[in-house]
Parts: structure tokens; sequence; C-alpha cells
């Protein structure tokens, strides 16, 4: 077994994934396109579809409550109780990178700590 590196982006797409039941969205930065003269444009679509059961998602984000309630996430400071919040926490072999990625129904957001260039990143090396 192993890792590979994965873009934090990407790994914002998946999760969301799981938040929004199921459906898939082509990340898209824009929410509107305005020329210099004033004229819009239009905003590229985000391809959403049904990518995953409802219900696989939904076990998916309950699975992951654990993680601010329990397991490693348990001393970031969330408010827990009136919202149905969900996390992961991760490194990479060697220590290259270290994440967490997390949110409710309504936003994803992720964190990452890394080097592109492919030296350790953690403990004070590097």
């Amino acid at each position: 077994m192993g890792s590979n590196n994965v873009a934090p982006l990407t790994l914002a797409n998946a999760f969301a994934t799981f938040a929004a039941k199921g459906v898939e969205c082509t990340p898209i930065a824009l929410t509107s396109i305005t020329g210099s003269q004033g004229q819009t444009y239009p905003v590229p679509s985000a391809n959403c579809h049904q990518a995953i059961n409802p219900d696989v998602a939904a076990g998916v984000t309950y699975a992951l409550k654990d993680v601010l309630t329990k397991g490693s996430g348990y001393n970031i400071p969330v408010v827990k109780d009136n919202y149905n919040v969900f996390a992961k926490t991760g490194t990479t072999n060697g220590n290259m990178n270290t994440w967490i990625v997390g949110g409710t129904s309504g936003i994803v957001t992720d964190s990452w700590f890394g080097t592109y260039h492919g030296t350790a990143a953690i403990n004070g090396r590097n």
C-alpha cells in the first residue's frame, strides 16, 4: 500500500460530492464574467450529475463525523452540536503532505500543508 499526491481542489471536490448527497459538479471558480466595456459572457456549466448513490454519500459523511467528535480533529474549534459537520485528516508517506478536508451540507473546504518538490515539510524538516 502507499499513497499518492492529490491536488487540494480534487480532494475538496470529492468531499463536496459526499456533502451534496452524491451530486458531483465540475469546480467552477467564476460566478460572472464581465468585459471591460460592461458586456457579460456566459459562465461555463458545472456539469452536475448524480455520481454516488445519495444513501452512500450520507453514510460517508456520517462516518466522518467521528473525526471531529472523537478522532484526530477533536480539538479543532467548530460548532459540532448545531451543524452536521464532517472531516477527514491525513498525511502522505514520509510526511510529504498533511491535510484536513471537511464541511457541512452547504460548504466544503480543505487545508493542505506540504511541498511541491517532493521533500518532507513536516516536523521541522524543510
